[in-house]
């Protein structure tokens, strides 16, 4: 099933999210909407792995607590950091 898109190609990466979700990462799983932007956290940084909707692979690094300009279609859980988490913008 393909995710849903909750926002327009036009949308600027920096007008504000009004509404957003908890993103769990998996390894064969896609979310259930591609996220606008995604939040990260962790206490430690560390690095993740974002899968974008034609399935090309971005290894992240260091970015605890920063929003990300970045629309995963899924966040690896293997090869993440441990006691990372993350919140996508959904529009």
């Amino acid at each position: 099933m393909a995710a849903t898109k909750n926002w327009t190609d036009q949308d600027e990466l920096t007008s504000q999210g009004v509404d957003w979700a908890n993103l769990t990462p998996s390894d064969t799983v896609d979310f259930t909407f591609i996220p606008k932007a995604i939040q990260v956290s962790s206490a430690t940084g560390g690095s993740f792995v974002a899968v974008s909707e034609d399935g090309s692979l971005g290894t992240f690094y260091g970015v605890s607590g920063q929003f990300l300009p970045i629309r995963p279609a899924r966040i690896n859980a293997t090869d993440m950091t441990a006691g990372m988490t993350f919140v996508g913008l959904k529009k």
